[in-house]
């Protein structure tokens, strides 16, 4: 899976279809992506002690990582992601739009 934690990226499918956020967690082995603010559902919490009256949470849901495409840094544009390596031998993403490094 190419998405890694903080990356920018736009949804591409669904009901959220158009937005942009960053991730927040990315899970590799059910290729799934939480995103910052998309894909809300409603948590219904239960009365405790310590907060007395029930209420509601938003909370984020996972996303597949094929309904999720990476945006280009510089030009904010849908972009895919490659793979290459630095002079120093470390393996870095790289657009494959501008060659700018993620």
């Amino acid at each position: 899976m190419k998405f890694k934690k903080g990356d920018l990226v736009l949804v591409t499918s669904g009901k959220e279809k158009g937005k942009t956020g960053h991730i927040v967690k990315a899970m590799p082995s059910v290729m799934q992506v939480v995103i910052d603010g998309i894909n809300l559902m409603n948590k219904r919490v239960k009365p405790t002690m310590e907060n007395p009256k029930p209420s509601t949470l938003k909370i984020e849901q996972p996303i597949h990582s094929s309904n999720v495409s990476h945006i280009d840094p510089r030009t904010g544009l849908r972009t895919k992601v490659g793979y290459k390596f630095d002079t120093d031998g470390t393996k870095v993403r790289f657009s494959k739009r501008t060659g700018e490094n993620i």
